[in-house]
Order: structure tokens, then sequence, then C-alpha cells
């Protein structure tokens, strides 16, 4: 899989249309237990707007900023919405990507910091700045809490997250990611991704916006990691983008 971009991959500036501030807020339906271990949405909760493109913060760390291929899952899921004939554009202080994909100036756009852990991505999910606020939120992390010196709670540090971010957000759609494998650190990213059903669907049952994306199932870490085996390959990173497209296309327009 590959050859979205259409031009270089060095950073650049924001995204047109990135900082507008225009609508997104939804009502309705609570998101309920969906098939194939992830949350749907019931109801009429529709946060994006219908004319503006959806706004999208991707939040993470180095796997989506794009160590290894720059874009990360944002070029696929950027093309995947391009051939729908979706809208969307990326926010967020980070900036970097290919320039054009599918010959359409690439949002750069995001929040993916190398390194961080679940709990450093707290200050990213307090902000009231109106211009930053997104319609949809992709959120990938916990690769770096399975090294740390307490991988055990990270489950725990993430429904902290998770509660953080819905507050903060009350009307914005959370899409929470199981995390890509990382073979040196096999059971510990079980320990997190075996916690996200239950944190998705308990939260959903109390009226949160929130859903999960499967990013694990399916992960050939044979073709879809980098040489470092932490970090996907351009392969892998079009499977996440995959991924996340599969559950918040339905909320596109």
């Amino acid at each position: 899989m590959g050859g979205r971009p259409s031009m270089g991959g060095s950073a650049g500036s924001a995204p047109m249309g990135g900082r507008s501030s225009t609508g997104g807020t939804g009502s309705g339906g609570a998101p309920a237990a969906g098939s194939g271990g992830s949350a749907g949405s019931g109801g009429d909760f529709d946060p994006c707007p219908a004319t503006d493109p959806c706004k999208i913060l991707p939040l993470g760390d180095s796997i989506t900023f794009g160590i290894q291929y720059e874009g990360a899952y944002r070029v696929e899921l950027f093309h995947k919405a391009l051939a729908d004939g979706k809208k969307i554009t990326y926010v967020g202080s980070q900036t970097n990507g290919p320039s054009m994909v599918d010959n359409m100036p690439f949002p750069k756009n995001h929040e993916g910091h190398s390194g961080y852990t679940i709990d450093q991505m707290k200050p990213f999910a307090m902000t009231t700045d109106v211009s930053y606020m997104p319609n949809i939120i992709t959120l990938h992390i916990g690769t770096n809490d399975t090294y740390g010196s307490t991988p055990s709670g990270a489950p725990m540090r993430l429904q902290a997250l998770v509660d953080l971010i819905t507050s903060t957000y009350p009307n914005t759609l959370l899409v929470v990611a199981k995390i890509v494998p990382y073979p040196s650190q096999a059971a510990n990213v079980k320990l997190i991704n075996d916690s996200i059903p239950d944190t998705v669907n308990s939260r959903a049952m109390q009226g949160k916006h929130v859903i999960m994306a499967d990013c694990f199932t399916g992960f050939m870490t044979s073709s879809m990691l980098s040489s470092d085996s932490i970090h996907p390959n351009q392969t892998g990173y079009n499977f996440m983008g995959d991924q996340f497209y599969s559950v918040i296309s339905k909320y596109l327009h």
C-alpha cells in the first residue's frame, strides 16, 4: 500500500481552513456497543458541520507524528475521505506531512509528540481555544507507557485521559485506538489494549461520545512495522488510516 502523496514530505505550514472555528456541536443518543469490538454511535449525534470541513485532532505520540513516514496515518485517512467526497481537515500545534495528496493540499496540523506518555497528553486535552476546537479526536497513545516505570497503571491513566477529553469536548467524537503492536513489549501492549473496550463502552453508556478503532487486530508486524520494530512503515500507517476511517466515515459530510 502507499503512493498517496504526490509531492514531498517535509514539514510545512498550517492547512487551508485548518483553524476555522465554524460549527461542529452535536446532540443525540449515546454511543452503544457495536460489532467487531468497536463501539458505535446511536441516535442523531452529528459532530461535523454540514458544509465546512470536519476538524479532526490527531492526538498521540511519535506514531501520530509520523516517525518513519511523514504524515503518519493522517495521509491515508485524508486520502480515504477525498475518495469518498468527504471534507476533512486537521488541527493541532504541530505540522508535518506531504504538501499534496491526490492533487489536493494536505492539511499538516496534528498533535503528535515523540516520546510522550498518556499523562503528557493532558495539556492538549484541556485547551479552550475556540479556533482549535475539533469535531473529532483520533487518539492513539500508550506505546511509551509500555516500558515506563509503571506500565500496570497505564489502563487507569488512559481512562482518566478519556474522561478529561470527553468532559473538555462534550460535543466532540473521541475515537480511542487500540495501539499497534510493539513486539518487545507485547504483554504491556495487551494490558492496555484489553482495557480499551470496557473503557469505551462504559463511557458510551454514560452518554459520552466515544468509540473505538482497532489498530492492533490485523496489523502484521512482519510487513507493517519499520526496521526499528516500534513505528509503522507506510503500509502500517495506511492500515491505521483505514481503521480510523472505517469508524468515522459515517460522521463525515
